[in-house]
């Protein structure tokens, strides 16, 4: 018979000896890697895939009204009449017609949204919004942003962005992290910066074709650049480096001397007389109803 011994249990039993602090950073690193790793696997397949897919199944199936409402039915009316929105088509058309094997209808969408943007949609769509309007001072330098776009739906960037984006959250789910919450933020976060160096090259290959449209339309790229010349460095405000590489479009600066070195490289001539914003692209009087307020 064994004696009993009154003695408190030890303590060390089934404690870990590593700090917890130190697992949970281990745990934390190994959901990063994990994440960049599928996501960067995941960009390469629909890097591969997006491509071979034919244009006619992506305006079947994006070509029609998705587009997110402006508001309600008679505000989307008269966006659809609203003469700056009908100028923009006319130059995209124009644009249009120096990529012969365009198998795209091109579809102007006007945003009343004061951050200046423009993105390409699939099915065609490029959408503009009004503050890059009212920024633009040339015909020229908004035909540049518009080129550049088209530029996106020739390398198919468009399909690609939205391919990578679903990949990435078929991984997130698949690790129980989707959702909201930190550990979401985190993961969207490492796959966003896994997936950065392929919207740089995009974006270059997109600025290339968009300065040989506007070399073609006007005989000339000057005015190209001025855009980007007015707007803010995001170098400013998050460092010149860690600015240039978490931009999905380069820094201000950067993008000036990229441009300027295509330019050269192209044999573009780089001086020539600006076009003014056509009439029509300037902002609208008010409606009657907010005039009246």
């Amino acid at each position: 018979m064994s004696r009993f011994d009154p003695g408190l249990p030890d303590d060390r039993v089934n404690v870990s000896g590593t700090n917890p602090i130190a697992e949970a950073g281990l745990l934390v690193a190994g959901l990063v890697a994990v994440v960049v790793a599928l996501a960067v696997v995941s960009s390469v397949a629909m890097e591969w895939l997006v491509p071979r897919l034919p244009t006619t199944l992506e305006v079947s199936v994006f070509g029609g009204g998705w587009l997110p409402s402006l508001g309600s039915d008679d505000d989307d009316e008269e966006e659809s009449g609203d003469p700056r929105q009908q100028a923009l088509q006319t130059l995209a058309d124009r644009l249009g017609q120096h990529w012969p094997e365009n198998p795209y209808e091109l579809k102007l969408r006007l945003w009343d949204e004061p951050s200046p943007n423009a993105f390409a949609l699939p099915g065609g769509w490029i959408g503009v919004t009004s503050g890059l309007l009212d920024q633009v001072a040339s015909e020229n330098e908004l035909a540049f942003v518009l080129g550049h776009e088209i530029g996106h739906f020739r390398n198919r960037d468009h399909l690609k962005g939205l391919g990578r984006g679903l990949a990435l959250g078929i991984v997130l789910s698949a690790l129980g992290v989707s959702g909201v919450g930190a550990a979401a933020d985190l993961a969207g976060l490492a796959g966003g910066l896994a997936q950065r160096s392929f919207d740089r090259e995009q974006e270059g290959l997109a600025d290339e074709f968009g300065l040989a449209v506007v070399a073609a339309e006007y005989g000339h790229v000057a005015g190209a650049s001025d855009f980007f010349r007015r707007l803010p460095d995001p170098g400013a405000l998050l460092g010149e480096e860690l600015g240039a590489y978490l931009s999905t479009h380069p820094v201000s600066e950067e993008r000036i001397e990229e441009l300027a070195a295509l330019a050269e490289a192209r044999g573009f001539v780089t001086e020539g007389s600006l076009q003014p914003v056509p009439e029509a692209m300037t902002r609208s009087e008010p409606k009657e109803s907010e005039a009246g307020r």
